[in-house]
C-alpha cells in the first residue's frame, strides 16, 4: 500500500454527523503538517487519484459507489442513526433556515417537528442510506478498512485515535503528543 509521508492513503467513508472533522483535525494536530487531507466535494483537485500528496480523503459515499479497494486503507465512521440523523437534518435546515424560523430555545437550533412532511421524507431517504452504507462498509469486515464508532470513540478518545493512528502509520505512536492532540 502506498504511503505519503510515513501515512498510508487512506480514505475516510462516514456516515454524514458521525464525528469525521473531530478526527480529522485530530489527526491533523498529532501529525504536525504530514497529512494532507481533501475533502473530495470541495477539493476534486485534491483527491488521492489525482494528487500524489494527498494522503487522507473524506467521503460519505453518497451515491454507494466508492470503489472499495485493496491498494488503499479505510476508516469506516459510524453512528447510532437516531442521533445521526438528528444532527444530519439540523445541519441541512440550517442551510435554509431564515432568521425567523422558530429554534429549539435549549439548543439554539432549528426546530426539529417529527410530524412535518419533510422531516418524515428525509428520515425515510436517509434511513435507507444508512442501511446500504452499513451493508456496504461494516457489515463486510473488508480487511483494509478500521470501523470507528463515534459513541465509542467519545467514550475513550485516546484508546481510538491510537488505534486509528497505529492504522495508518507503522510508526510508535508518541503518547505525550497524542494526549496533546486529542484531549
Amino acid at each position: 500500500m502506498r504511503k505519503v509521508n510515513g501515512i498510508y492513503v487512506t480514505k475516510c467513508i462516514s456516515f454524514p454527523r458521525s464525528g469525521h472533522h473531530w478526527l480529522q483535525s485530530r489527526l491533523q494536530k498529532y501529525f504536525d503538517g504530514r497529512l494532507n487531507y481533501c475533502e473530495m466535494y470541495t477539493q476534486p483537485e485534491k483527491v488521492i487519484d489525482v494528487c500524489e500528496i494527498t494522503n487522507l480523503q473524506k467521503s460519505h459515499d453518497f451515491q454507494l459507489s466508492e470503489p472499495i479497494r485493496d491498494d488503499i486503507k479505510y476508516i469506516v465512521q459510524t453512528r447510532t442513526f437516531e442521533d445521526a440523523f438528528i444532527s444530519y437534518y439540523r445541519l441541512e435546515r440550517l442551510k435554509y433556515a431564515t432568521q425567523t424560523e422558530e429554534k429549539d430555545p435549549a439548543e439554539n437550533k432549528p426546530h426539529v417537528d417529527v410530524l412535518s412532511n419533510d422531516y418524515i421524507a428525509f428520515r425515510s431517504e436517509a434511513k435507507a442510506y444508512y442501511e446500504k452504507f452499513l451493508s456496504k462498509w461494516v457489515d463486510r469486515s473488508l480487511p483494509n478498512a478500521l470501523i470507528i464508532e463515534y459513541e465509542k470513540l467519545l467514550m475513550n478518545p485516546l484508546g481510538h485515535f491510537q488505534s486509528v493512528i497505529s492504522f495508518i502509520c507503522d510508526e510508535e505512536i508518541d503518547l505525550q503528543r497524542l494526549e496533546k492532540s486529542v484531549l
